[in-house]
């Protein structure tokens, strides 16, 4: 049962008829009446008589919230015969017989923070398209398939949590509820596919939901778009302002965005347009700064910039992006760089394999990969030796704690360690290695989850950077390199964590949110080949599509691992799960 279409355009193809999609950005403040959002979206809506004429689908309007907005969406059919006359009466050059698509975008006007804090959640509300007073009283199971009813009546399950949520203490809300209750783990495996299948026969959710994600795709592509052709109109900045935009929250992630979705779509344009990106990165780039890693460093710049331009064919470009990710050696094994994934030698070790997946070639490309790894492990080990007791064969500081997250803590560095495992004895897989791992498995709170770091930190952190998800991806490549199936059940009872205590609260992000950890199912679902994974992911990714949940607005809006730029990535990778990878892990 494959709730992913694998290989499926982002666009769909013209038919018969043109579907066509009238967008209207409105500001509205979500605490008022919802017949002051009507009457502020009559006053936005200009339909044109000729077009109410020709209108052959039943016509809808979306309210929902996508990145802080309100959004009013107007669907219609349009015949292919009366395709050229509506378009010039609405001015749409882009409606043609065939295309698929026509849109007009209006102003994106973003909610100011504390009014995305007062964000009600009756934000999905149907309308008849000529009679906005007439809500429709059907829930949105009529429509998606992945809205199942589940001890709830006619709610549906995330107004159900809704409901709960507002039970608890503000303490609690604020202080110790990090993650939204997820009603489907209470089920057993049997009970969920009983019901995922009733569903299934009913609604027939493929399709529905394919289209689904590209709506969320195409609105949010849009808004990034926008934000692209600011940065790129900036003027260069003086010397003493030059930063490094990273793929973790600069412009640089965003450019690894639009060469996926190029690959994906193979779609030229926006390879070219994520080679002006990349290369006004590079040219506002600090060149003082040491940060060397893949996701925060000046490696991962150079690194998308080496893929972007091989894509294009500009082999010499390549090979000098290649280079100065090879000058950066010195620094990378600098010994006051911390050995961790997010800014430290795991996250250039990373750059370096990588390069290698994507065919770089030199007689000292071995070599220089092993004196990293040998770094990594030395400093490992003599952290360990302070230890009195030693307890662990390899542990790692980050600002003078011992995290074991990720990010920043063991897990990420043991990650890329296995991914390096070809560079490694032996001894040190085995002796080394291996201890550091079922070391790590001994420090797992009762309920399962992963500890951020060794200081007794609170069961609070299931995300990528902390907790369960990250190690998760550790555990299932653990098992690929050892065979060891303490490792398989490890993952399984990780992902078992995510799938319970995932919906986060914080948002929709990579880093440390929903769209993180659904690579975590992806992951098992490459492991083992099980729909229940791939279906975990179909739930959380309609997590994101769905609820508009988000208490938290992240520091970096647009960024690729905490802003929308990261679940959009997530969008658009699943939708071929078999090679879905978290990136810069």
């Amino acid at each position: 049962m494959m709730l992913l279409s694998v290989g499926v355009p982002l666009i769909p193809a013209g038919g018969s008829s043109c579907i066509g999609y009238l967008y209207y950005w409105t500001s509205a403040v979500p605490s008022q009446p919802t017949t002051q959002l009507e009457r502020r979206a009559r006053r936005s809506l200009s339909v044109p008589e000729t077009l109410k004429r020709n209108i052959s689908f039943y016509h809808y309007i979306f309210l929902r919230v996508i990145a802080g907005v309100y959004t009013i969406r107007v669907r219609v059919r349009v015949p292919d015969s009366k395709a050229s006359r509506l378009a010039a009466v609405c001015n749409h050059d882009n409606l043609k017989p065939g295309t698929g698509y026509f849109m007009r975008y209006c102003k994106y006007l973003p909610l100011k923070t504390e009014e995305r804090r007062r964000l009600n959640y009756n934000h999905h509300i149907h309308c008849s398209l000529f009679n906005l007073s007439s809500i429709l009283k059907y829930p949105d199971e009529t429509l998606y398939y992945d809205c199942i009813t589940i001890k709830t009546g006619k709610n549906l399950i995330y107004n159900k949590l809704m409901m709960e949520d507002k039970k608890k203490t503000n303490e609690q809300k604020h202080e110790h509820i990090r993650n939204y209750k997820n009603e489907l783990s209470l089920l057993s495996d049997e009970k969920a596919n009983e019901v995922v299948g009733r569903s299934l026969k009913i609604l027939k959710p493929s399709n529905v939901f394919q289209f689904k994600i590209n709506e969320y795709v195409e609105a949010h592509m849009y808004v990034i778009d926008d934000e692209v052709q600011r940065f790129l109109k900036k003027p260069k900045p003086y010397d003493d302002e030059l930063t490094v935009e990273s793929i973790y929250s600069g412009m640089a992630g965003i450019a690894l965005l639009y060469k996926l979705f190029a690959n994906r779509t193979h779609n030229r344009d926006k390879t070219i347009e994520a080679k002006l990106i990349i290369e006004k990165c590079i040219s506002i780039l600090n060149k003082n700064s040491d940060s060397v890693s893949y996701l925060t460093g000046k490696s991962g710049i150079f690194v998308t910039a080496a893929e972007i331009y091989r894509d294009l064919g500009d082999i010499e470009n390549a090979k000098k992006m290649i280079k100065k990710v090879l000058d950066l050696l010195p620094l990378a094994l600098n010994k006051k760089l911390p050995d961790i994934l997010l800014y430290g030698r795991a996250g250039y070790l990373y750059s370096l394999l990588l390069l290698k997946k994507l065919g770089w070639e030199d007689p000292d490309r071995d070599r220089l990969i092993r004196k990293v790894v040998s770094a990594i492990l030395h400093n490992g080990i003599k952290t360990c030796e302070k230890d009195k007791p030693k307890k662990s064969t390899l542990m790692y500081k980050c600002h003078n704690k011992k995290y074991l997250g990720a990010a920043q803590g063991l897990s990420g560095v043991l990650q890329c360690l296995l991914l390096a495992n070809t560079y490694l004895t032996k001894h040190e897989l085995n002796n080394i290695v291996k201890p550091a791992l079922d070391y790590l498995l001994t420090l797992r709170y009762t309920s399962g989850n992963l500890p951020s770091s060794m200081c007794n930190d609170p069961d609070h952190l299931v995300q990528w950077c902390q907790g369960a998800p990250g190690a998760l991806h550790t555990y299932a490549l653990a098992y690929n390199v050892f065979l060891d199936r303490k490792y398989f059940d490890a993952a399984v009872e990780l992902n078992d964590v995510v799938w319970e205590r995932g919906l986060l609260t914080k948002g929709y992000g990579l880093c440390h949110g929903v769209s993180g950890n659904s690579y975590a199912f992806l992951t098992l679902f490459q492991l083992t080949g099980k729909a229940k994974y791939l279906y975990r992911t179909a739930r959380f990714v309609d997590w994101c599509l769905t609820t508009g949940r988000q208490r938290k607005v992240p520091d970096n809006l647009y960024s690729l691992f905490e802003g929308v730029a990261g679940v959009t990535y997530a969008l658009i990778d699943m939708q071929c799960p078999v090679a879905a990878n978290m990136p810069g892990f």
